[in-house]
């Protein structure tokens, strides 16, 4: 998806040019034979460049198990939210928290107010890598860490290292510490 605009841009000028080329010629086919290659080849080097990623499928997974633990109408943040927004059961919101497709989570990024942007969205939930955790909230929203409280866990048949956790975010700080890693 990232490279799409380019491959588009691409496409449609050199869609026009081999049209033109075609019409002198009178060889339709050969713009058209062309045109394929040219996407075909495309589209290969965008899976070299950003191949898919197994662990799409923990997302999936994670995805499934918010479902038995949140209740609709519940709210559920993430940083990497695209798979999580697209495949959580109805009635369940996903935001974006990394500030790519939420510019107003982009801005509590930068001012380290996550912590605050999360209470006034009402996101009750957190789902994501452990590490993505760790970093977005030791920047963003430190206090935050002690507010979490882990239910599940989904671990990446490909990289067991690279858990994602679910935790149910607490309204108010208890003094337990911070659950990141339990």
């Amino acid at each position: 998806w990232y490279l799409a605009p380019a491959f588009l841009g691409l496409s449609t000028g050199l869609g026009a040019a081999l049209q033109d080329l075609a019409s002198r010629r009178r060889r339709p086919e050969l713009a058209a034979a062309t045109m394929l290659a040219v996407l075909i080849g495309g589209l290969w080097l965008e899976a070299i460049a950003h191949p898919r990623r197994p662990w799409n499928a923990a997302f999936l997974d994670s995805a499934r198990r918010l479902e038995i633990h949140a209740e609709p109408g519940d709210r559920a943040g993430a940083f990497n939210a695209g798979i999580l927004a697209a495949f959580c059961g109805p009635g369940i919101t996903v935001s974006n928290l990394d500030g790519v497709a939420n510019h107003d989570a982009l801005q509590a990024l930068r001012s380290r107010s996550l912590a605050a942007f999360i209470d006034d969205q009402g996101i009750e939930w957190l789902v994501d890598h452990e590490g993505s955790v760790r970093w977005y909230l030791g920047h963003a929203a430190p206090d935050l860490l002690s507010r979490l409280e882990r239910v599940d866990t989904v671990v990446p048949t490909d990289r067991p290292d690279a858990t994602i956790g679910i935790w149910r975010i607490l309204p108010e700080a208890v003094d337990r510490g911070a659950t990141l890693g339990r």
